[in-house]
């Protein structure tokens, strides 16, 4: 996610109270930053849903590749993606498309169907950040 959108999705999260929902943000992909992202999520249960958000259409980005680590690290895979829908572009075309399929996005990222229960937490922080060695 980049950084803009950070920013975005945490504003919206305030503006609809659900600062119960933690967001993690992945600096880098490669290498995999597995034991830092193992001691953040470390801090919250083991059944905690997991939700990638990305910016670009779900047939791109990084989320068929996050989805094989995440199975690999934690065995299993509770993760969801929220995306753009399926296009053969990763830009909207005009700037009036992007702004409401970003809300849109935000939308669906915070939205209670994804995220039905609070995320218990172990300490009490909402902002994180996995970051390679």
């Amino acid at each position: 996610m980049q950084r803009e959108n950070l920013f975005q999705l945490d504003k919206r999260r305030q503006t609809l109270h659900r600062e119960d929902l933690p967001i993690i943000r992945i600096e880098q992909l490669y290498p995999f930053p597995e034991k830092a992202l193992r001691a953040v999520l470390s801090r919250y249960v083991a059944q905690a849903r997991l939700i990638w958000v990305q910016e670009e259409p779900e047939n791109m980005g990084a989320c068929w590749y996050l989805n094989q680590k995440f199975t690999k690290m934690l065995g299993d895979c509770r993760l969801s993606v929220v995306a753009r829908e399926e296009a053969a572009s990763p830009a909207a075309g005009s700037t009036t498309r992007h702004r409401e399929q970003q809300e849109r996005l935000l939308d669906r990222a915070l939205e209670r169907t994804l995220t039905e229960q609070p995320i218990p937490q172990k300490q009490d922080t909402h902002a994180d950040r996995a970051q390679g060695a």
